[in-house]
């Protein structure tokens, strides 16, 4: 029997060639798959990153917006408390001074007073106690001084007394 044959090979021979070269062939696309399956997993990884990346900066800016509403909120409730604040010098008790009442004052008009027995006019009592205001202008607070109607003084009278007063000292004006 006569071979035939192509290029030297017998058919036998190319067909195993050939199958060797199929196995090749399917082995390489195999392999290749899996890298670019492996590959694709990894760029998966990578977008689920990214994605829970956007997530997080998109929580983060929604967190700053919530900072900065609460910011300006304090900051309001900070200016209305400022608001608040009252502009009465305090008893220089409030700053470990005596809590005593430093001069007992009987009112006799709206401008004089007795004091020690003595009739004086705002200015003679402010010049008498004028340590006192010296300290407590040097403390930034006022002393306690109490300021008692007498007989023949009306409301009125009484009123511009203790404001005279109030100048310079917290005025206890209650009976007692």
């Amino acid at each position: 029997m006569r071979r035939f044959t192509i290029m030297g090979f017998t058919a036998a021979e190319l067909g195993f060639v050939l199958a060797a070269l199929f196995i090749a062939v399917a082995i390489t696309a195999i392999h290749e798959r899996d890298a670019s399956a492996a590959a694709a997993e990894e760029l998966r990884e990578n977008v689920v990153d990214v994605d829970s990346l956007q997530v997080a900066a998109m929580a983060a800016r929604d967190t700053v917006g919530v900072l900065r509403d609460s910011a300006t909120a304090l900051r309001d409730s900070v200016a209305a408390l400022v608001a608040k604040i009252s502009t009465k010098v305090p008893q220089c008790w409030e700053k470990g001074e005596s809590t005593s009442v430093i001069a007992e004052l009987d009112v006799l008009g709206a401008n004089r007073f007795r004091m020690n027995g003595a009739a004086l006019s705002i200015e003679q009592v402010r010049q008498q106690l004028a340590p006192f205001i010296a300290r407590g202008d040097s403390l930034g607070c006022r002393y306690i001084v109490r300021a008692r109607p007498t007989t023949g003084i009306d409301a009125v009278q009484q009123s511009e007394a203790v404001w005279q007063l109030r100048r310079h000292f917290d005025v206890n004006d209650r009976p007692r």
